[in-house]
C-alpha cells in the first residue's frame, strides 16, 4: 500500500470535483459495479487452476484502485480523521502481505486462488466503509468493535473481522474468521443488527461457512439466527420485516429468508 499514491489521488479528487452527498453515492455505485463486474468474470471463468488464478489475481488488482479513490475522498471530506483512515489502510496492507506472502508451495491450487479473492473482498469491504452513507458510517463505528460468543467460543472485533478457535465437526480444532460487512449491517428500533459471515480464510468450499444474523447492544453480540445462507447478496428492512437475498448454503440456488424484527 502506497500512501503517496493515495495522496496524489486526493489532490486529483479535489481539484475535478466538489464534496457532496450525491458525489459519495456517485463514487460507491462505481465501485460496486466495478468489482460485481469483475468478480461475475472470476466465477464464469473456465481454464486451468494458475489461469483461474490469474483471474483472481486481476480481480484483486482491479479493486485495490477503488480502495484509494475511497481513501481520497474520505480524507478530503473528513480531514480530522486523517489518522483512522491512514491507519486502516496499513491494516489492510499488512494483512493483505500476510495472505499473499504466506506459503506458495502450491500456486495452481484452489487456495491461490482463493487467497487473491479474499484479499479483493477485504479491500472492496474498507471502500464500503470509506464511502457509507454518515448515518450506516455512524453505525460502523458503533458496532466495528462489538464482542460476542460463537459456538462456544468468546470473540472481538477489530474493525469488524475476527478470528475462533473452534471445534469442527471433525473433532479437530480449526480457526475461522468471523467478519461484518458494512452494507450488511442496520438498526431498528434504537438498537443495530448486522450479519455475521464464519468461514475459514481462504475457503474452497462451505463445510465450515456459517452465516448470522447478530444483535448488538453495547458492543455485546448475541445470536438472533443462523441463516441457511452460503452468501448474502442484499437486506432489506420494511416496518419491521427483514428480507435478506442470497445463495442456499449447499445448493447454491437463489434463496431468500424472511424475519420479523417486531416479533422478537
Amino acid at each position: 500500500m502506497n500512501l503517496t499514491r493515495i495522496i496524489l489521488v486526493a489532490g486529483l479528487l479535489i481539484l475535478s470535483a466538489c464534496a457532496g452527498v450525491s458525489e459519495r453515492e456517485q463514487l460507491l455505485n462505481h465501485c460496486r459495479k466495478v468489482y460485481r463486474q469483475a468478480d461475475k468474470q472470476l466465477s464464469e471463468e473456465e481454464g486451468t487452476q494458475v489461469e483461474l488464478t490469474a483471474s483472481a489475481g486481476s480481480l484483486w488488482g482491479r479493486t485495490e484502485p477503488l480502495l484509494y479513490q475511497a481513501a481520497a475522498f474520505r480524507l478530503h471530506n473528513h480531514p480530522e480523521e486523517s489518522q483512522q483512515i491512514l491507519q486502516e489502510i496499513y491494516t489492510l496492507g499488512r494483512t493483505t502481505e500476510a495472505i499473499l506472502n504466506a506459503s506458495w508451495e502450491d500456486t495452481g491450487s484452489m487456495e491461490s486462488m482463493a487467497r487473491y479473492a479474499r484479499v479483493a473482498n477485504l479491500t472492496i469491504r474498507q471502500v464500503e466503509i470509506f464511502l457509507a452513507a454518515p448515518e450506516n458510517y455512524a453505525l460502523w463505528q458503533r458496532i466495528k468493535s462489538a464482542s460476542g460468543e460463537i459456538q462456544r467460543c468468546s470473540f472481538t472485533m477489530q474493525n469488524g473481522l475476527s478470528s475462533l478457535d473452534v471445534i469442527s465437526v471433525y473433532g479437530d480444532e480449526v480457526t475461522l474468521e468471523a467478519q461484518l460487512q458494512p452494507d450488511l449491517c442496520f438498526s431498528f428500533r434504537c438498537v443495530d443488527y448486522a450479519i455475521l459471515r464464519l468461514d475459514l480464510p481462504q475457503a474452497v468450499n462451505s463445510d465450515y461457512l456459517f452465516m448470522y444474523l447478530m444483535r448488538i447492544r453495547n458492543r455485546k453480540m448475541e445470536i438472533v439466527e443462523q441463516l441457511p445462507l452460503g452468501c448474502v447478496e442484499s437486506c432489506f428492512l420494511d416496518d419491521g420485516e427483514l428480507l435478506i437475498k442470497g445463495k442456499d448454503r449447499r445448493q447454491q440456488e437463489n434463496k431468500k429468508v424472511t424475519i420479523e424484527l417486531s416479533r422478537l
